[in-house]
């Protein structure tokens, strides 16, 4: 049967006093906050992000490589781990004259989960970027969200830029064991809305993976917005973030990485080494808080700038 891409849900909103009353598993710490004189239940959730190196395109593979890292993620609790964007196959380097359709893979046939097979199992949910082949013959930059061993959902990446790859038009909301997160994918993440939408609907993580090879000059110059702007979605939205990139040079061609876990406040709790592969891991808080400082999301405390932010899209 034929697989399909996760579809948004529309009553997913949560309140911002909302209790955490999920089924958290006895690791998870819980600490009681109060916040305007309601007591909130603040639940912590152990997360982990790996940073590949970076390869050559096509490349072969790429779930081993962070499936050497899983038998220490599952000892240490890890509940979520993010992957980078197109780590299997690697990323086309499009202005080179590389075709993201030479290693796109279809979610129907076998070719996926022939692909993913040692992500496979693991007691834990899995966000691993590729490059996917639509049943209508379409390329979408995609990620596959495995939990235990089945790909329960596809996110397809919504601003691709300049490739031939299609963009995706949903933004759905997954769930891992009663936490609901969503999922960007690189140049997501330098847009507002995305992000804002997936808030919305009641995400308590956003998952990105990265990928951000770039000729030295250009790394160099966008390197600081690259984690900037994650920064900025985890504190516009009060929700922690988690970003997978890669690692190292390739040819001409290189990147840092940018591989971070940033709290609901903007501080990065846990980063990467640059230029290398590496696996990192932390708790983030998930406290239900939402938007600014007086806990409105959408600004609707002045209704006047929420229609003059709204007139900018008319």
């Amino acid at each position: 049967a034929e697989r399909e891409t996760c579809e948004p849900q529309p009553e997913a909103h949560l309140p911002g006093d909302l209790l955490c009353r999920a089924p958290w598993r006895t690791r998870w710490s819980a600490t009681s906050r109060s916040r305007g004189g309601t007591v909130v239940q603040a639940c912590a959730l152990r997360v982990a992000a790996y940073q590949a190196p970076y390869r050559p395109f096509p490349a072969q593979g790429g779930a081993e490589l962070v499936a050497a890292y899983l038998d220490r993620a599952q000892t240490e609790g890890v509940e979520i781990v993010c992957c980078p964007e197109a780590l299997i196959g690697e990323l086309a380097n499009e202005s080179d004259g590389d075709t993201p359709a030479t290693v796109a893979l279809s979610i129907v046939e076998v070719e996926l989960d022939a692909a993913l097979a040692p992500l496979m199992g693991w007691d834990m949910t899995i966000v691993v970027g590729f490059t996917e082949r639509g049943v209508d013959g379409q390329i979408h930059n995609a990620a596959a969200v495995i939990s235990d061993s089945t790909v329960c959902g596809i996110y397809r990446k919504t601003y691709p830029g300049r490739s031939a790859c299609v963009a995706g038009t949903q933004l759905p909301i997954f769930h891992h064991r009663g936490v609901p997160f969503g999922v960007l994918i690189c140049n997501d993440a330098h847009y507002i809305e995305p992000a804002r939408v997936l808030a919305a609907r009641g995400a308590q993580l956003l998952v990105v993976p990265v990928h951000g090879g770039h000729r030295a000059e250009k790394e160099s110059a966008w390197r600081a917005r690259g984690t900037n702007v994650l920064v900025a979605r985890a504190v516009e939205n009060g929700i922690p973030l988690v970003a997978a990139d890669v690692a190292g040079w390739q040819g001409e061609r290189v990147c840092h990485g940018t591989t971070t876990i940033i709290d609901s406040q903007g501080t990065i709790v846990a980063a990467a080494r640059q230029l290398d592969e590496d696996f990192i891991v932390a708790d983030v808080s998930l406290d239900g808080v939402r938007g600014g400082i007086d806990g409105q999301l959408f600004g609707s405390a002045n209704h006047s700038v929420t229609e003059q932010f709204l007139a900018l899209w008319s």
